[in-house]
């Protein structure tokens, strides 16, 4: 498998991270994905996703994590899925749940750039949530690999935090200001990547000297241009004041600025 230097680090460092999620969740995802219709899906995601019919379809999701999110799909629509992720324990993990709870999700341990014509024309739908596009330092190249495993009329779903936050510092940073927490610090127009230590856990909400990791500023036009140049019709673009990442909820009260955003894309009919 082909894979480059800077996602191999980001490999090493998510399954550092999923040890300390482990420590720190208080739930059980295999009893509880044992109960019918259980999920971990907010208003907002659920209300888009009731929009389309998965029912029989096939779902994936690029940067699945421990894949609660596409169980919970499955569990509540009657769909087959399958979550990649480029971490091994993540995968595990998720397999394990998918395996007690009997759903029919699989897995698949890779690096997505790396995804071969296997999966071309598989989805009805194709799934990104919270933190996964950070992660491509391409993304044309990312969406043409959507716009090849998406069925034609397929659909694609993002749930992201909003690009305006990587203008502001999280709080355990030290250029936050408590005083002023919409000071503007970083630049939006940011062409360098952030190559990092402090791993950010966000089920225990505490911060951990990690291992590097490497992620990358998209601004909004990057996003849409670069779904929107593969045969993917955004129909619905939605911008939200509620926090995704759990990094800025803090700011959600005051809703001056977007924190999250809903993408809905379909691919044409050829």
């Amino acid at each position: 498998m082909k894979t480059d230097n800077y996602s191999e680090k980001n490999r090493e460092a998510w399954n550092e991270a999923a040890s300390v999620h482990r420590k720190n969740r208080k739930v059980d995802y295999r009893v509880l994905f044992k109960n019918k219709n259980y999920s971990v899906l907010d208003s907002t995601l659920s209300s888009l996703l009731n929009k389309i019919s998965l029912s029989g379809g096939t779902v994936a999701q690029l940067c699945c994590n421990d894949g609660r999110e596409l169980l919970s799909i499955v569990n509540t629509t009657g769909a087959t899925g399958v979550g990649f992720d480029i971490s091994d324990e993540f995968i595990a993990e998720a397999s394990a749940i998918a395996k007690s709870a009997n759903l029919n999700c699989r897995f698949v341990r890779a690096n997505i750039y790396d995804l071969d014509t296997e999966y071309d024309n598989t989805f009805d739908l194709i799934l990104f949530t919270a933190g996964a596009l950070t992660w491509f330092h391409d993304l044309g190249r990312l969406f043409e690999l959507v716009g090849r495993m998406l069925k034609p009329e397929g659909y694609l779903v993002i749930y992201e935090i909003h690009p305006f936050t990587n203008l502001l510092a999280w709080k355990d940073e030290p250029v936050y200001e408590a005083t002023n927490p919409y000071k503007i610090v970083y630049k939006y127009f940011r062409d360098t990547p952030w190559v990092d230590n402090n791993g950010a856990d966000y089920i225990g909400k505490t911060t951990y000297k990690s291992k590097t990791f490497t992620s990358f500023a998209h601004k909004l036009s990057d996003i849409i241009t670069a779904i929107g140049s593969n045969e993917i019709i955004i129909k619905e673009f939605t911008e939200y004041p509620h926090d995704v990442s759990a990094a800025l909820e803090g700011l959600e009260k005051d809703k001056i600025v977007p924190l999250s955003y809903t993408i809905l894309g379909r691919k044409s009919k050829k």
